[in-house]
């Protein structure tokens, strides 16, 4: 009761915490076996995949020209208010690099987190700066993997997921 209570007095905060509740549900580092099994494959250019991918969920870019190549191997999920994008290993740097000069350098903190063995970076553009939310990430799991990952959701999506 308190949370919405909270949210009432600060209703900007609202897309930002659904958006959060959104990340830390989407793009945890601990992933059962067969969590993949309905994500589609792909191999290129994951920065034109981004440019071509996003718009459709709302997100506004500052740049598209002399954006960086981020060649990789990729597995992800799309629907009409979210895109979800994993990456076996650490592509982190090369991902920020290319998400700075498409959008420009993020208006808040990097996250850090160690659990045990586990540890995890991530870090966010709100709602208001690109037009959709967008979170990105690297996880080390306790059992040695590495992903990196990529998630947007939509605006209104975020705003309905915040609706008490």
């Amino acid at each position: 009761m308190r949370f919405h209570l909270a949210i009432k007095r600060r209703p900007r905060l609202v897309p930002t915490l659904a958006f959060l509740t959104f990340v830390l549900g989407f793009l945890g580092c601990s992933k059962p076996k067969n969590f993949f099994r309905d994500y589609t494959q792909e191999t290129g250019n994951l920065g034109a995949f981004i440019l071509q991918h996003t718009p459709k969920l709302g997100i506004r870019f500052q740049q598209t020209n002399d954006l960086p190549q981020l060649m990789s191997t990729w597995r992800y999920k799309q629907n009409a208010d979210t895109l979800s994008v994993y990456v076996e290993g650490d592509c982190f740097n090369q991902l920020q690099s290319y998400l700075t000069t498409a959008f420009g350098k993020l208006t808040n903190q990097i996250a850090t987190n160690t659990i045990g063995k586990s540890k995890s970076i991530q870090a966010w553009y709100e709602v208001e700066q690109l037009g959709a939310g967008l979170t990105y990430s690297w996880c080390l799991t306790g059992d040695g993997k590495q992903f990196t990952s990529f998630g947007v959701a939509r605006k209104e999506y975020l705003e309905k997921l915040a609706k008490p």
